[in-house]
């Protein structure tokens, strides 16, 4: 009986040591296969992803612009309370 368990237990062994080497041969293959994809569809890839990377440069622009913009009249008042602020107070210090 001892006997038979052992063999068993060899057996399960090496059928488990298989059981891992197919599983670990398939995720090998499966990377090795969306590389090879990769490199098929990277040349066409490429004019498309400059034309999104043109796109958005010019979106991006088009938001400096507008945020330039919007922030002119802020930085103006900003400025302009800021120097009446200086004036005042060097006119103060002047009078007494």
């Amino acid at each position: 009986m001892a006997e038979a368990m052992s063999t068993a237990r060899d057996w399960a062994l090496i059928l488990l040591a298989l059981q891992g080497l197919v599983l670990s041969l398939l995720p090998l293959f499966l990377s090795f296969k969306a590389v090879q994809g990769l490199r098929s569809v990277k040349p066409k890839a490429r004019p498309f992803l400059r034309h999104v990377r043109a796109v958005e440069n010019t979106g991006l622009r088009a938001i400096d612009q507008v945020g330039t913009v919007v922030a002119r009249p802020f930085v103006g008042l900003k400025a302009a309370v800021e120097g009446w602020r200086a004036f005042w107070g060097a006119y103060r210090r002047r009078a007494h």
